[in-house]
């Protein structure tokens, strides 16, 4: 049984941020632009894990089952990634092309593993499904899913801890790290215990300390 409970909740706290950050769109300052783009994404994030955890537990059909999780093994990273753009934002402030090249850099593994991901029930990489519903886990499942959060958050810290000297406020070391870390005890605590849908909710609370730091 996977408890959908804590998406709820982080699903909850994201709108919030959304309604909140309203102001944001449209507007010129990247970082207020990349910090309204990280919520977006948080919420539909959180959304697919609500709709593959509802599979686990036994709703929908065979497709459905099917669907819901490649696009859960295909975007567990998404957070991830457009925590790193909005990080690109802050470190790399005053020089964009170096923060977009690093944003598309990000990016593209990203792309990549959804689009192996949408190719799951062909060929069983990420997991397998038998006819009577019987799940397990494939080859690529951990290290292109979960093996991808380890490599962007050392490249996120060797970033931050690189170009600390130019990021102001100095709190913003402080958030930025919480982020990796946070998320880093959330991976660890779920792949234990697979039932307990944590990663939503620390990308949540990580945004929401950000928020109320801005």
């Amino acid at each position: 049984m996977w408890h959908v409970e804590t998406d709820y909740f982080a699903l909850a706290i994201l709108a919030v941020l959304v309604y909140k950050n309203r102001r944001f769109i449209g507007g010129d300052t990247k970082r207020n632009t990349a910090f309204l783009v990280l919520l977006v994404l948080g919420i539909l994030s959180t959304v697919i894990d609500i709709l593959a955890s509802l599979a686990m537990n036994g709703s929908g059909g065979w497709w459905y089952y099917q669907m819901s999780m490649s696009l859960y093994a295909g975007t567990q990273t998404v957070p991830t990634v457009a925590w790193i753009a909005y990080m690109a934002t802050v470190v790399f402030d005053e020089d964009w092309p170096r923060a977009h090249t690093f944003i598309v850099c990000a990016v593209v593994p990203c792309i990549v593993v959804l689009a192996l991901a949408l190719t799951n029930v062909f060929n069983g990489w990420f997991f397998m499904l038998s006819p009577d519903m019987v799940y397990s886990r494939g080859p690529l499942f951990l290290p292109l899913g979960f093996g991808l959060y380890g490599i962007y958050m050392l490249i996120g810290l060797v970033v931050i801890f690189t170009n600390r000297k130019n990021i102001v406020p100095r709190t913003d070391i402080f958030l930025m790290i919480s982020f990796f870390a946070i998320s880093l005890a959330a991976i660890l605590i779920q792949l234990a215990h697979p039932g307990w849908l944590l990663l939503s909710a620390s990308y949540a609370c990580a945004c929401a300390l950000c928020d109320a730091t801005m």
